[in-house]
Order: C-alpha cells, then sequence, then structure tokens
C-alpha cells in the first residue's frame, strides 16, 4: 500500500439480485468516519464523486457505491436495470436490511451513523432508510421521488416511526438478521432534502411530505437550487451536503 485512494470492485447479493458495488477507502479518511452509501454508484462514479470526495478536507472513511444493474452470467444486464432499481429504491425493506448487513461487515469498527446518499428514486431510498434504521442511517436526498408509494399503497411519511407504539417503529421490519431496538433507544430519524427548482411535481411532493413528517413529529427543511432532475446539479450538490453533514 502507498497510501493512495483504493477502489475494489465486487459482486454481491442485496435484495433481490446480485450486483456490483464499489468499495472506495479515501487516503485522508479518518477510521472513525462515517461510512457513505450512494445509489446509482456507477453514474455518480463516472461523474467523479470518487475524486471529489478524496478532495474533501475530511472525507467519510468507506464509500460504497451501488450499482442496480442485475449481474447475469453475461455480466450487468442494463436492460434490466431501470426494474431493479425500482425494486431496490422505492421503500425494500429487505434491499434496506442487506445493505445494513453490508456495511457492518465493510467496516464493523465504524459507530457513527452510516451517510445514505441518493437521487431522484435513490433520494426516496436515503429517507427510507434513516426512518427504518434511524440508529444506523442519516440521508441526504436529492430530488426525492416522494411521489411514490410502496407496494402496499404507502407514502413514505406512513412508514415514519411511531410516537405512541413502542412495539413498532411503523416500518414493518422484516429482517430476520437485525433485531430492532425498542423505540425509547432509537435515534431520530435524520435526513436532509434538496429538490430543483424545475422540477414541479417533485417539489410538489416534498412539501406534502414536509407537512405530514411535521405532523409525525420529524422537521425537515427542504432546500431549492436552480436546476432540474439531472446528474449535473447532483453530483455538486451530493458533495456540498456530504461536506456539511462529515462537519457536524
Amino acid at each position: 500500500m502507498d497510501g493512495r485512494p483504493t477502489t475494489e470492485e465486487h459482486v454481491v447479493t442485496l435484495g433481490s439480485s446480485p450486483r456490483r458495488i464499489w468499495i472506495h477507502r479515501p487516503q485522508r479518511g479518518p477510521a472513525s468516519a462515517p461510512v457513505l452509501i450512494v445509489f446509482d454508484g456507477e453514474r455518480f462514479i463516472r461523474g467523479g464523486l470518487l475524486t471529489g470526495i478524496d478532495e474533501l478536507v475530511s472525507p467519510p472513511s468507506v464509500v460504497i457505491a451501488v450499482d442496480h444493474a442485475p449481474v447475469r452470467e453475461g455480466g450487468p444486464d442494463e436492460d434490466a436495470a431501470i426494474g431493479q432499481r425500482a425494486d431496490d429504491l422505492v421503500m425494500n425493506p429487505r434491499f434496506c436490511d442487506d445493505v445494513l448487513a453490508l456495511v457492518r461487515r465493510t467496516a464493523p469498527d465504524v459507530k457513527a451513523r452510516t451517510i445514505v446518499a441518493g437521487a431522484s428514486y435513490g433520494g426516496l431510498a436515503a429517507a427510507f432508510f434513516s426512518l427504518r434504521h434511524p440508529e444506523a442511517f442519516r440521508g441526504i436526498c436529492l430530488s426525492p421521488s416522494f411521489w411514490e408509494s410502496d407496494d402496499q399503497g404507502r407514502r413514505i411519511w406512513d412508514l415514519a416511526p411511531s410516537r405512541s407504539d413502542d412495539k413498532s417503529d411503523g416500518t414493518d421490519v422484516e429482517s430476520e438478521s437485525h433485531e430492532s431496538e425498542p423505540l425509547e433507544a432509537v435515534a431520530h430519524p435524520t435526513f436532509c432534502v434538496d429538490h430543483g427548482t424545475l422540477e414541479t411535481v417533485i417539489a410538489d411532493s416534498v412539501a406534502e411530505a414536509t407537512e405530514e413528517f411535521a405532523a409525525g413529529g420529524i422537521d425537515i427543511v427542504s432546500r431549492p437550487f436552480v436546476g432540474g432532475h439531472e446528474y449535473l446539479w447532483w453530483r455538486e450538490l451530493m458533495l456540498v451536503r456530504l461536506a456539511e453533514v462529515l462537519a457536524e
């Protein structure tokens, strides 16, 4: 090892399918710093996200970038990536729990909450991860698809932890590998939200979600940026929000 950042590519099964992940270890990342999970990993990597992370004053300890194209015998099945991405990111408990297990295997000594960052469906998943496992995840939600419903017709705020039920966190936890903590011992869900001024549907759904979350005791502040539904905006904004969270 010469001290330079390293990136390894692996194939792991998350949710219902094997897929590629990239594990990146920034050179200056403190061992105690949070892990960062990034959805749509290949697109963000191609856009230079890892280089930007390496340039941060205090980067995360590990970056795990997740792809959504199922890996078949001939390699990643790009034709199936759109459907798999939706299956992964639209409030999928199994995918969430498998990512949590991956983080614990990859960085077992890191105690800080993992930062989960994504855009569009990935932004929705970042909020869901924080709601489902608030003790383990905090989210960076860029242009989140809060207009979506899960396979039971529930919206994202319907999955927020209950303030009155000590036996359930409101997310129908199904994982057999991770036992839920009592509600009083669980951290408060934490995520930040940004949306573009050109994203009318997204902006409306964020405003609706903000009101619904507030009624449930979760206050979020949505911040508009001048732009639309495009990686051109998300890559730079993700770095800005990541630096803010790491500085806390």
